[in-house]
C-alpha cells in the first residue's frame, strides 16, 4: 500500500487513509460523520450500486447536493472506480444547469430534488431533457440511499480501481463563471493530487488539522482545499450546508475546529457574533483567517500571503505558511510559486516574455495545471512551449510593490454573471453607486499598468466592476515577485479566456 505522498489515484488514499487512520474522523457535518474505515466501505459498497447502474471507467456522472458527509461518499466511490465526477452548482438555474449538463456531457445524474427553492429535477423533466443527448439516467439521492448492488457488480469493483491510473481523468469541475460563460475544466487524478499536495504546508494542514471549511465542494476551493487536502493529510473536515452565524459558531466549538479556512468577511461576521453566542475558539490556532483569531495571534497587515489561485491551476499555485510571516520584502505578496509551478509574464498582445519589473499577462506552466476544457483543444489552451495563459495581470518585481486591498466574494459568488450572492446581498442601486465611483477611480501602481502611465484605464475598470472595488495581489519566485493585478486585460482572439479563482482556502 503506498503512502499518501506516493499514491497516485483516489482509491490509493481512501486504502492507505483506511488501515493507518481507520478510526479517526474522516469528515463531520451537523448530522452525521464519517471515520476513514468507514469511508472506505462504504465508498466501495456505494461504487457496486453504481457499477449496477451501468457506471463505469470514463463515465461523466453529475453531482449536485449541499456540502454534507453524503457528497463526500458518493464522489469518493465514482473517482475510486475511475468514473468521471461532474460537481454542479446547487445554485444553478434550469438553463444554466441543462448547458453545464451538455457542455460536459454528463451520462448519469445524481441529485437531491430540492435545495434552497431550487427543484433541480423539476427543471430537467419539463421538457429540457431532450436538449441532452448523452444523459442516460437521473438518480434523486434517496433512490440512490435505497438501491443495491448484486454479487457480480460487487466482485468487480477492487479490479476496476486497480484499472485507474494518474493519467486518468478525475473531475471536470466548472469555473465560478464570475466575468464569463462558466468552463468545464478537466484534471487527472495525479494533477489534482499534485496540486492539494503542494499546498498542504501553505494552508497548514496536518494530521492534527480539524479544518473548518464552508466553502462548496462544487468548487475547487472545497474539493482541492478541502477534500482532497484532509484525505492527503489524514486530517478532520467539518462542514455544513448552510452556515449561519450561531449555528456555524456552535458547529466549530463542539467539533473542536482548530484551523478555519474560507472568507475573510464570512470570519469578520462570526467574530461580530461570538461574543453573544458565547463559544469557545481558542483552539483556533495561527493560519486560520485571523477575523476569528485572538489579537495576539494575529500578524501585521500584509505580513502573510494571501493565497491566489484558479481552477485551471486546481486552486492555489502559490503561496507560503498561513501562520508564517513572510521576509519583509515580500510583504503584500502571495508568496512563492509552489514546487513544480513555473511563472513568467508575456506581453499581452504578442505573448511574448517581457523585461522584469515590466506589467504583462501571467503564463503558468507545471504538472498540476487543467488537462483541459470542454469543448476546447489544446492548441486553443496553451502555448507551443506548454505554458497555459492566466488572463491575469502581473509583473516580476525583487522586493515588495504596496498593493490596494483586495475584495472578498461574499459566502458564495453567482453562476450567472450579475446575479448577486445569495447572502450578504447589496442593492442594486448600490452596485450602481459603486460602479460609479470606479469609473472615476485612478488605480496608480508602480509600473505600466494601462495605456496611460500608471493608472488602469476604462477597459480594465470595467472589468474591475464586476468585482465591486479593484484587487491586487502578488507572488514570489524564488527572489523576485510576482504582482497579480486581478483586473483583467482582453487578450487576443486566439487565446482563451479565463476566470480568475481568488482562493482563501
Amino acid at each position: 500500500m503506498p503512502d499518501p505522498a506516493a499514491a497516485s489515484t483516489i482509491d490509493q488514499l481512501v486504502r492507505f487513509r483506511a488501515s493507518h487512520d481507520g478510526a479517526k474522523p474522516m469528515v463531520i457535518d451537523r448530522a452525521s460523520r464519517i471515520r476513514y474505515r468507514e469511508l472506505d466501505t462504504t465508498t466501495r459498497d456505494l461504487a457496486a450500486t453504481f457499477v449496477e447502474a451501468g457506471v463505469g471507467k470514463g463515465t461523466r456522472v453529475g453531482l449536485i447536493m449541499p456540502n454534507c458527509t453524503r457528497w463526500v461518499q458518493v464522489a469518493i466511490a465514482l473517482t475510486r472506480i475511475g468514473a468521471v465526477l461532474v460537481p454542479l452548482s446547487t445554485l444553478l438555474q434550469a438553463g444554466e444547469l441543462v448547458a453545464q449538463l451538455r457542455l460536459a456531457s454528463v451520462q448519469f445524474l445524481v441529485s437531491v430534488e430540492e435545495f434552497r427553492g431550487h427543484r433541480y429535477l423539476d427543471d430537467l423533466q419539463s421538457g429540457r431533457q431532450s436538449e441532452l443527448p448523452a444523459l442516460g439516467q437521473v438518480w434523486t439521492v434517496d433512490r440512490l440511499a435505497t438501491a443495491t448492488a448484486g454479487e457480480r457488480p460487487r466482485g468487480i469493483v477492487d479490479a476496476m480501481t486497480e484499472t485507474v491510473t494518474a493519467a486518468d481523468p478525475l473531475i471536470i469541475i466548472f469555473t465560478s463563471g464570475s466575468s464569463g460563460a462558466p468552463k468545464g475544466v478537466v484534471h487527472s487524478h495525479g494533477s489534482a493530487l499534485g496540486a492539494a499536495r503542494s499546498g498542504l504546508a501553505a494552508r497548514c494542514i496536518t494530521s492534527d488539522t480539524r479544518l473548518y471549511l464552508p466553502m462548496p465542494f462544487f468548487w475547487v476551493g472545497g474539493f482541492g482545499s478541502g477534500i482532497l487536502s484532509v484525505l492527503l493529510a489524514g486530517a478532520t473536515l467539518v462542514t455544513e450546508e448552510a452556515p449561519q452565524p450561531e449555528t456555524t459558531l456552535r458547529l466549530l466549538e463542539s467539533q473542536r475546529v482548530n484551523l478555519f479556512r474560507g472568507w475573510p468577511d464570512q470570519a469578520e461576521a462570526l467574530a461580530r457574533h461570538a461574543g453573544s453566542v458565547g463559544v469557545d475558539l481558542s483552539a483556533l490556532r495561527p493560519g486560520s483567517l485571523e477575523g476569528l483569531l485572538a489579537p495576539e495571534q494575529r500578524a501585521q497587515p500584509g505580513a502573510r500571503a494571501t493565497l491566489f489561485g484558479m481552477t485551471e491551476a486546481f486552486g492555489p499555485y502559490c503561496g507560503y505558511p498561513a501562520d508564517t510571516d513572510m521576509p519583509t520584502a515580500a510583504w503584500g505578496s502571495c508568496g512563492k510559486p509552489f514546487p513544480g509551478m513555473e511563472v513568467r509574464i508575456v506581453d499581452p498582445d504578442r505573448g511574448e516574455p517581457v523585461a522584469a519589473g515590466t506589467v504583462g499577462m501571467i503564463e503558468i506552466r507545471g504538472p498540476h495545471t487543467l488537462r483541459g476544457i470542454c469543448r476546447r483543444s489544446r492548441e486553443e489552451l496553451f502555448t507551443a512551449d506548454g505554458f497555459y495563459p492566466t488572463g491575469d495581470l502581473g509583473h516580476l518585481k525583487r522586493g515588495w510593490v504596496p498593493l490596494l486591498p483586495r475584495p472578498v466574494r461574499r459566502h458564495v459568488q453567482s453562476q450567472r454573471r450579475g446575479r448577486l450572492p445569495q447572502r450578504g446581498r447589496a442593492s442594486a442601486a448600490q452596485h450602481r453607486r459603486r460602479r460609479q465611483r470606479l469609473r472615476h477611480q485612478r488605480v496608480r501602481r508602480r509600473g505600466r499598468t494601462g495605456r496611460r502611465g500608471g493608472s488602469v484605464q476604462p477597459r480594465a475598470q470595467r472589468c474591475a466592476a464586476e468585482w465591486i472595488c479593484p484587487q491586487t495581489v502578488e507572488c514570489v519566485q524564488s527572489a523576485d515577485c510576482v504582482a497579480v493585478a486581478g483586473i483583467r486585460r482582453r487578450r487576443p482572439a486566439r487565446r482563451h479566456g479565463q476566470t480568475r479563482h481568488p482562493s482563501a482556502a
